[in-house]
């Protein structure tokens, strides 16, 4: 650290004298006569000790080299500037600008910013000749700030892996301009001839701000492409920590179908509702149980009481809980619904005020096969539930219904709207308030079909659907 100081400060001096002698051999042409030799001797210590103190304030002597910036450019403008002018009135004050050349300001002024910049840009320039290009091709789609922050990446760090080729832009302006080096080679229109003449490994999406239909506008054009499509992180995701390229990450289904969350933690509402409450919440080691589990401990209930009867499940969601919630207490409990003694040592002992009840068997191919488990599960499990929150007095119970319930055409969705029944039945009957609240298909849980035609397209197909005119979504 000492002898990295001790350099960059020892740069700095060395400039402001080189400078100050180059602006007198320009001025002069090559020739300075003896008298201005003398001049220069006898001021250069005043400027040297001038510019010196005044390095200082602006920070010229602790810049990091390794990142030159704009805001690096404008201190060493006004540092230099502002010593010039303070000597300029000394010189004036003590000999008179006529016995000391006026140019020599101008000059010497020029050639120690131009100096001072380029010691900082010599690192930068010497490892962008020798660094090495990454053996994957990458062509970047949006020639925007994302854009260049990815270039910026890659070639700031000589261990990447990818070799920027160009970039595609929709704005016709654009093309043909260059970025960091790296040329804007067309639009999206384009993309057939760009593909076909720099044969890219790897497509990258850097539009952080892109919609789902825009993403699949775009995803369209390389879809008759054998290349990797990467995307970078929503743009808040990229401003809550320094940008990194490891920071981009394959298209997934989320990316390209428009949802919405269930409900966001951060509603007003919501959190008022659920702050200070014990809650409990009945197949917390499943997909949604665990999701509702992360989003209900952001609202600061006073416990958050998990159940569940398979214990993987329900460790995996604690340790996330207890990770990304360290301030809430948080109890997992292994428990089966249909098991109505268990649950009535439970209730006894947490005394929950508000209910979300997640549990049931959701994989509809395996209810068919299986419905007398559907029943028990389904509608029994959610009456065992629903009774002891009536008579334990919770406050509210929430029935996490599904929309097969709507018109049931199979063994699970005809349970699940039973216990809808069934829950909008005993509703008036205590000072339980009960509420049902049914969920669309959602992407990724454990019972989704997504993730399942997701793994035969890796395959290569084909991909299994139950009926010809089948829709999925």
């Amino acid at each position: 650290m000492i002898l990295r100081r001790t350099i960059v400060v020892g740069c700095h001096f060395a400039a402001i004298i080189i400078s100050n002698y180059l602006a007198f051999y320009l001025r002069f042409d090559g020739d300075i006569p003896l008298q201005q030799i003398n001049l220069w001797v006898s001021w250069v210590p005043l400027l040297f000790f001038l510019r010196a103190i005044f390095f200082i304030p602006f920070r010229l002597y602790k810049g990091i080299w390794k990142y030159p910036s704009v805001h690096d450019l404008v201190n060493i403008i006004i540092a230099t500037a502002s010593s010039t002018f303070v000597f300029f009135l000394a010189v004036r004050i003590l000999l008179g600008t006529a016995v000391y050349p006026r140019s020599i300001f101008i000059i010497d002024t020029l050639l120690l910013v131009i100096f001072l910049s380029g010691i900082r840009l010599a690192k930068k320039v010497y490892r962008r000749i020798l660094n090495r290009k990454g053996d994957n091709r990458l062509i970047i789609y949006g020639a925007g700030d994302a854009g260049e922050m990815v270039v910026r990446d890659i070639q700031n760090n000589p261990a990447s892996p990818y070799d920027p080729i160009g970039f595609i832009d929709d704005n016709r302006v654009k093309v043909g301009s260059y970025i960091r080096g790296v040329r804007v080679l067309g639009t999206r229109f384009n993309i057939d001839e760009i593909m076909e003449r720099y044969k890219p490994e790897e497509a990258l999406i850097a539009i952080p701000s892109a919609s789902s239909a825009e993403l699949r506008s775009i995803v369209g054009f390389f879809q008759h492409h054998r290349v990797v499509i990467r995307i970078l992180p929503s743009l808040a995701e990229i401003l809550q920590g320094k940008f990194s390229l490891n920071q981009a990450r394959s298209l997934s289904m989320e990316d390209l179908l428009s949802r919405k969350p269930v409900f966001s933690g951060s509603n007003g509402n919501t959190s008022k509702g659920l702050r200070g409450k014990t809650v409990m919440v009945t197949g917390a080691g499943g997909s949604i149980g665990s999701e509702l589990c992360r989003q209900i401990a952001s609202a600061v209930p006073r416990e958050l009481l998990m159940l569940d009867r398979y214990e993987n499940g329900l460790y995996e969601t604690s340790l996330r809980l207890a990770g990304g919630f360290p301030g809430i207490s948080c109890k997992a409990i292994i428990g089966d619904i249909t098991d109505i003694r268990r649950l009535e040592t439970i209730f006894a002992r947490n005394t929950p005020q508000i209910i979300f009840h997640a549990a049931a068997h959701k994989h509809v191919p395996l209810m068919e096969e299986n419905p007398i488990e559907a029943v028990k599960n389904n509608i029994f499990g959610t009456k065992n539930i629903a009774e002891l929150a009536s008579r334990f007095g919770v406050e509210k119970f929430v029935l996490i219904s599904t929309d097969k319930a709507v018109r049931p055409a199979s063994i699970m969705g005809m349970t699940k709207r039973i216990a809808e029944l069934y829950v909008a039945g005993i509703n008036g009957s205590s000072r339980t308030q009960f509420l049902t609240v049914r969920f669309g298909n959602v992407l990724g849980s454990n019972s989704s079909v997504v993730p399942m035609f997701t793994e035969q397209i890796k395959r290569g197909g084909p991909v299994t659907v139950t009926h010809p005119d089948v829709k999925r979504y």
